[in-house]
């Protein structure tokens, strides 16, 4: 990476990943002009034709420091210049690795919420993750009625207030991530993939149509980025180390 480009990151300058760790990155994707214009330049025409694409200003401008941000790191990792980064697309737009690139084994995933971005990544292990704004939801009951298993029904009767729309949300977002490990798509119904937050301390994944042993190979990490975000990670293997760090452009 050359010398502009760690100005963009100085944090991602000495940056490893270990074969049994998942590293979560966190960053705020307003910016400065300037700054905007360094990512923009990382983007290929592919990207800068889809940026063109968005009608208002302020999710262009996200989506281009995203990608950008998912180019310098990528770019670290793999010991390239971030415009090298070559991705190719699953069914439903899932980006992926190039195959061939250095190496094929480096798995990813983002997600970008209200001007925050999220990114996870590890090695060989299939992972996904989302980041939800908390925001009102007056119709969450009829909502989990329509898309939640019995198990998070009624567990969402049983809270109320504050603990309730979170909880809300935890579930919800770790639906979300469970299904971005494929990318295509919602394969199975929704309310067959069975979060539990009976935990006090963590969250798991019950059960995937209806096999609970199918469900045990899975780790569910859930996080609040801010009081007013919650996110969660979805990845094969119990056995890992799990970092959460923020950037700072």
């Amino acid at each position: 990476m050359d010398q502009n480009h760690n100005q963009l990151l100085p944090a991602l300058q000495d940056l490893y990943l270990a074969n049994n760790q998942v590293q979560v990155w966190q960053a705020w994707l307003d910016c400065s002009t300037q700054e905007l214009t360094d990512y923009y330049d990382l983007l290929l025409l592919d990207e800068k034709a889809r940026a063109s694409r968005f009608y208002f200003e302020g999710d262009r401008n996200h989506y281009i420091v995203c990608r950008g941000l998912l180019r310098l790191i990528l770019g670290t990792y793999l010991g390239i210049k971030p415009t090298r980064v070559e991705f190719c697309y699953g069914k439903h737009g899932k980006p992926a690795l190039r195959t061939g690139l250095v190496e094929d084994n480096l798995e990813f995933n983002l997600s970008h919420s209200n001007g925050l971005g999220v990114f996870a990544f590890c090695r060989g292990n299939p992972i996904g993750i989302d980041v939800e704004y908390i925001r009102p939801m007056p119709d969450e009951d009829r909502f989990a009625e329509q898309f939640f298993s019995d198990l998070e029904i009624a567990w969402i009767g049983a809270h109320a207030g504050a603990e309730k729309h979170i909880g809300f949300f935890k579930i919800w977002t770790c639906k979300e991530a469970f299904f971005k490990v494929s990318g295509d798509g919602l394969t199975l119904p929704i309310n067959q993939v069975v979060i539990d937050l009976s935990r006090s301390q963590s969250v798991r994944l019950a059960a995937i149509d209806g096999n609970p042993e199918q469900a045990a190979r899975w780790k569910i990490v859930t996080f609040e980025p801010t009081a007013v975000f919650q996110a969660a990670l979805a990845v094969e293997g119990q056995d890992l180390q799990v970092d959460i760090g923020w950037l700072s452009p």
